[in-house]
């Protein structure tokens, strides 16, 4: 029977004693408690891959969100149903997940996207986008570059399609970016904000910077060309994956990104 969950049920018992206990610690927490207060109290949020639950579920689910979650680990979704007893949960691939049967207002997919062979996240962004209702958001981290490395705990191998094709697929799907970029301790990755049919009001363009310490750039979705350019070319400054876990990686060329 064919894996669905890219390995980590293999190593479902290494994963959870080092990480599958830590309440509200850990990478990119604050970063996901930010964007959890973007979403009124009760808005339905959905945690594509999920894992156990802690840390980020718990995050979305103690800033008052009403959270579903999707995981392909078996294991995983146990150890979610003794973390988190109150919050729906289904053991499903995301390939074929039915996602509930419902719309939800926010999308997140932190440390996942990448996971997934190049088919498979391009067929995944438009049933995320579907998701979405109008004015949902979405956030997902993923390397900025095009990138190509083997997952630390499984081995197995993961890649980036880079911000320039994700910014297209998701554009394609009716998604406007309007925060863009953050660095981390332990790996430089984009995270990507996006809304569906647009935000009402925007705001103008401005640097946040966190205490993870997470660097995030809020951008219009009506940014003229131009301003494009720049924040394409700043982003490739910006990212150069060389510490922690992201050591064994290699640059895919361009036009080799499937």
């Amino acid at each position: 029977m064919m894996d669905r969950s890219h390995g980590y049920e293999d190593v479902a018992a290494e994963f959870l004693a080092r990480r599958g206990s830590g309440r509200s610690t850990g990478v990119g927490v604050n970063a996901v408690r930010k964007w959890a207060r973007t979403l009124p109290r009760g808005a339905a949020e959905i945690d594509l891959g999920c894992g156990p639950g802690f840390p980020m579920t718990e995050v979305l689910v103690a800033e008052g969100l009403n959270v579903f979650g999707v995981d392909a680990a078996p294991s995983f979704v146990q150890a979610f149903r003794r973390n988190l007893p109150n919050t729906p949960v289904v053991c499903e691939a995301l390939q074929d997940s039915r996602f509930f049967d419902r719309t939800f207002d926010g999308v997140l997919a932190w440390g996942l996207m990448f996971l997934l062979c190049p088919e498979d996240q391009r067929r995944l962004i438009p049933r995320i986008a579907d998701l979405m209702v109008p004015g949902g958001r979405l956030l997902f981290t993923s390397p900025a570059e095009p990138l190509l490395w083997n997952d630390a705990m499984t081995g197995l191998e993961s890649r980036s399609l880079g911000a320039e094709e994700y910014r297209k697929q998701l554009a394609a799907v009716g998604l406007s970016i309007f925060l863009v970029s953050t660095r981390m301790k332990a790996k430089t990755t984009i995270s990507m904000l996006f809304s569906k049919g647009g935000l009402r009001n925007p705001g103008r363009p401005r640097m946040i910077r966190s205490d993870d310490p997470v660097i995030e750039a809020l951008k219009t979705p009506s940014m003229s060309d131009s301003d494009s350019e720049k924040e394409s070319t700043s982003d490739k400054e910006m990212f150069g994956l060389r510490t922690g876990r992201w050591r064994r990686w290699r640059r895919v060329p361009a036009g080799r990104s499937n």
